[in-house]
Order: C-alpha cells, then structure tokens, then sequence
C-alpha cells in the first residue's frame, strides 16, 4: 500500500513538472518571437558584420 501511495505522488510531481515546463517553453518561446520579430535581415548583417570587425575577422565570417 506504501509503495502505491509513494508511485502516485512520484507521477503527480512528474505530471506537474511536465506541466511546468510546457508552460516555460511556451513563454520562452513567445518572448524569443518577440526579441527576433524587431530585426530586418539588414540589421542582421550590419551586426554580424560589426560583430566579424570587432573581432578583427573579415568582413564575410
């Protein structure tokens, strides 16, 4: 019977962390949507670009 109560609560914490993460992700990715949704490919590669002379490489790294 002990095992029985033990095995239950072990699968509820899993479902509730399972559940958890879900949501986690969920927001991560709408605020990774909303980060990347403010750049123009331009502005991408201005700053790749600057990122690549910066760092004293080319400027097609």
């Amino acid at each position: 019977m002990e095992n029985k109560v033990k095995q239950s609560s072990k699968n509820k914490e899993e479902t509730l962390l399972n559940e958890d993460r879900k949501a986690f992700n969920k927001r991560l990715k709408r605020y990774a949507s909303r980060i990347s949704s403010g750049y123009t490919e331009e502005s991408l590669e201005e700053e790749r670009r600057n990122l690549c002379l910066s760092q004293g490489l080319s400027r097609r790294c």
